[in-house]
């Protein structure tokens, strides 16, 4: 219904006609339509769009092999489709705006913060599944190799994703709707873009959706407690990434999204508690000048994908 509510309000413009049933001019041109689409469902489209023809053509052209570089590169363009798609919706008066919220302002302290929390919950999962404290000390060796996965996690899967999911998506619907619905929007968007993974199993799909669920709604947590500051939101992002590069079993990953679901959960209570708050001044002031700059007819149309 969502999805319908959407459409309804991306077309409802192009019901009007010149005499005689003929269409303008303007309303014709595909650019002209393009522009008047609803800016969210804009977004989900070209989120999709990008990732499934640029993204996923690279990295059939060129696939990922051994060695660091070419484990992250070749999917640039499948990590960074939230973040192009949420650039190519806010236009030139917009961009300055998003691209500002990568900027740490002072917020180093969360980098070793988040790091060790997701670490924790890693290890965690991992005795919960039977793995041995023995094999878990033997990983903890290769910590230099999990410092320059959480550098490149946040370099492109962080910076790529949370500019698109965290920096647009989610303050956009918050100026419509409150904090659960947005973040339950996002969560679902989200899950449904990792399509590959929802194909790779009941178990696995479950489990991967029920840690999209909660690590939304711990991200939502996080993105109000430092102001919308996307810097953080990357490190999170890396901080969950990062260390199932080094414990890349299935049953530990399994286990650690429902872990990440079960703590979404607690802070989706403690939401409802304090009654789903009505979205700041802040919020609506960055969703309508994304919005007009979104749909201003005196901005250039904005390249293809």
């Amino acid at each position: 219904m969502l999805q319908a509510g959407f459409i309804v309000a991306g077309y409802r413009d192009y019901s009007a006609c010149l005499p005689g049933g003929q269409v303008s001019g303007e309303e014709a041109n595909p650019i002209e339509r393009l522009r008047r689409i609803d800016p969210t469902l804009k977004f989900v489209l070209l989120t999709f769009l990008i990732a499934y023809t640029v993204g996923y053509g690279l990295l059939w052209l060129w696939p990922p092999a051994s060695g660091l570089a070419r484990q992250y590169l070749p999917r640039t363009g499948v990590v960074y489709a939230p973040a192009i798609a949420a650039l190519l919706v806010t236009g030139r008066e917009g961009a300055g705006s998003l691209l500002r919220k990568l900027n740490p302002r002072g917020q180093w302290l969360w980098v070793p913060v988040l790091l060790t929390a997701g670490v924790v919950c890693i290890v965690v999962a991992s005795l919960v599944v039977g793995v041995k404290p023995g094999d878990l000390a033997r990983t903890a060796h290769a910590w230099p190799l999990f410092a320059a996965h959480a550098l490149l996690q946040f370099v492109f899967a962080g910076c790529g994703e949370e500019l698109g999911w965290r920096g647009w998506l989610l303050p956009q619907l918050m100026t419509r709707h409150r904090a659960i619905v947005a973040t339950m929007i996002v969560a679902a968007i989200w899950g449904c873009w990792h399509v590959f993974i929802l194909l790779s199993g009941l178990r696995t799909a479950s489990a991967f959706l029920f840690g999209v669920f909660g690590l939304s709604f711990l991200f939502t947590a996080l993105w109000e407690r430092v102001n919308g500051n996307i810097f953080v939101l990357a490190v999170a992002h890396a901080s969950v990434n990062a260390p199932l590069s080094l414990l890349s079993k299935q049953s530990v990953v399994d286990a650690v999204f429902v872990l990440y679901g079960l703590l979404g959960l607690v802070v989706l209570i403690r939401m409802m508690a304090q009654g789903n708050r009505v979205p700041s001044p802040s919020d609506r002031q960055f969703a309508e000048t994304v919005s007009i700059a979104a749909t201003s007819p005196a901005q250039s149309p904005p390249p293809g994908p």
